[in-house]
């Protein structure tokens, strides 16, 4: 009886063996089945700890029979095999990708690196290579994966070349500024040139104007502000202009008026000076046309377009000198003198320069001739002919030097103006 149970007991170890091993083989085909359906995820990640999961549960589960271990094995270990090579493909794949998205990154920092290397000379110039830099850094930013080593690089390297080109732009900047305060120093000198100018009187109108075209040249030429500053230092310049040309238009409106007024004036002196009847007295008549001289003088200008006017007055005046018959030399000086009164009664530097300018350039003329008369008299020879030139040409010398001397006391009566 206890033979028959100990075989019994056998016998049923046997079966429930079989039935475990049925079991395990039924679940290792399973798990085979689920590894190669991972061959078809997309994700590698799920694919890595589904496998991991899988090989944890391949573990646990009990042996199979002798005949089939080998052979499920195998499959499953295929499986992963390739499921393995997978993954390692994927992550080649994703190391070429990211070492090409690396190659794109550190081409685009060259860019920006070139950009920085050939700078800029203006504002305009430096906006438009920031707007081509920040271009740069977004087309880099576009740039596909890379891995941690790769990311770590490509960042240093943007870096980099941001902050180069970021200090060169800054240290332009900090010139540009240092320039535009000396700039904005001297638009704010010829503003308070231009007020002063403004604030003085003028007696010379002509000369005040091109002292007024000579500060809008050095306005023209004092350097660029930027709009923010430019407004309203280039208001405060205007001003003054506007200023200065509207009395000098006011002046000279006054001015038009006033040579009418004197037009009607010298016209009625002018029948006074023709019916002018000469007396037996030329000292009295000398003073009389003195006077009217002096009084057509007083007078002031008359508007060009009547300017023959003048041209008419001092044919008449020359008429009763001749009929007086003064002399040349007399008339000169009458001529001069009344000139040196229209100096004195209206000053203008510019105009009493212009005359001793003139005196002065006579007078090198005379000296001139002068030295060419004495050059030419140690050429001739003593002969009656000769001797009779000779005389001549001392006389010119002699005419020449007493004219020098007239010219000179000309001067200067001009210089003690």
């Amino acid at each position: 009886h206890q033979v028959e149970r100990f075989y019994d007991f056998i016998k049923i170890n046997k079966d429930l063996r079989d039935l475990d091993f049925n079991k395990n083989y039924q679940s290792k085909i399973s798990l085979c089945e689920q590894a190669e359906q991972l061959t078809n995820e997309k994700s590698i990640h799920k694919i890595h700890s589904t496998l991991q999961d899988l090989h944890e549960k391949w573990k646990n589960t009990g042996p199979v029979k002798k005949e089939f271990r080998e052979e499920i094995w195998e499959r499953f270990k295929a499986a992963t095999r390739q499921l393995h090579k997978k993954r390692n493909d994927h992550y080649i794949a994703l190391k070429q990708k990211s070492k090409e998205a690396l190659k794109n990154k550190l081409y685009f920092c060259l860019q920006i690196d070139q950009i920085t290397d050939t700078g800029a000379s203006n504002h305009n110039m430096w906006k438009i290579a920031t707007e081509k830099v920040i271009s740069l850094e977004n087309e880099w930013k576009k740039v596909g994966f890379l891995n941690k080593e790769d990311n770590k690089l490509a960042w240093k390297t943007l870096r980099e070349s941001l902050t180069r080109f970021h200090h060169k732009k800054n240290d332009f900047y900090k010139i540009k500024k240092s320039e535009t305060k000396s700039v904005l120093t001297a638009k704010i000198s010829l503003c308070e040139k231009v007020e002063q100018l403004n604030s003085t009187p003028c007696n010379d109108w002509k000369l005040r104007s091109n002292e007024f075209f000579k500060i809008q040249e050095d306005w023209k030429k004092s350097g660029y502000l930027p709009k923010s500053q430019s407004e309203k230092i280039w208001k405060r310049f205007k001003n003054s202009l506007d200023e200065f040309y509207n009395s000098k238009k006011l002046h000279f409106e006054a001015l038009d008026l006033q040579k009418v007024e004197n037009l009607d004036e010298k016209k009625k002196l002018l029948k006074s000076v023709k019916a002018l009847k000469l007396s037996e007295n030329k000292d009295e008549n000398l003073q009389l046309i003195d006077r009217l001289t002096n009084d057509w003088n007083s007078i002031g200008r008359v508007p060009r377009d009547e300017s023959d006017i003048e041209n008419e007055f001092r044919k008449l005046i020359d008429g009763y000198f001749s009929e007086m018959k003064v002399s040349k030399q007399e008339l000169n000086d009458i001529h001069f003198n009344n000139k040196l009164l229209k100096l004195k009664e209206e000053p203008n530097s510019r105009r009493i320069e212009k005359e001793k300018q003139i005196l002065k350039n006579k007078i090198n003329d005379l000296q001139k001739e002068i030295n060419q008369y004495e050059t030419n008299i140690s050429f001739f020879g003593n002969s009656k002919g000769a001797d009779k030139i000779k005389e001549q040409v001392l006389s010119k010398i002699q005419e020449s030097q007493f004219n020098i001397k007239s010219l000179k006391h000309k001067l200067k009566l001009i210089n003690a103006i």
